[in-house]
């Protein structure tokens, strides 16, 4: 038995970095490569688990990369205000002096 082409494009996408890897752990599973005794299968199981968790983000990794996106769109925005502010005050000046 092999593993068919859309499966392997749908690992693919699901995980771009480590594919090749957690292909090759099913690939293992499929040929019979692997043995059937308990100790094997425990750590086929194991390893295709830690490739996954590998690829996942975790939450407070989310958390830090959002905190980071709002830390930076608040500098823009004040430095957006600012120039305004900048801006009229010139005209207000042009316009009064």
């Amino acid at each position: 038995m092999v593993l068919n082409e859309s499966f392997k494009a749908l690992v693919r996408e699901a995980f771009p970095n480590n594919s090749d890897k957690v292909i090759s752990v099913f690939d293992e599973v499929i040929s019979h490569k692997a043995s059937t005794d308990r100790v094997s299968v425990d750590e086929l199981k194991s390893r295709a688990i830690d490739e996954i968790k590998g690829e996942l983000a975790t939450k407070d990794f989310v958390r830090a990369e959002i905190s980071s996106a709002k830390v930076e769109i608040l500098k823009w925005v004040f430095g957006l205000q600012a120039g305004t502010i900048a801006i009229l005050i010139g005209a207000m000046k042009y316009m009064l002096g």
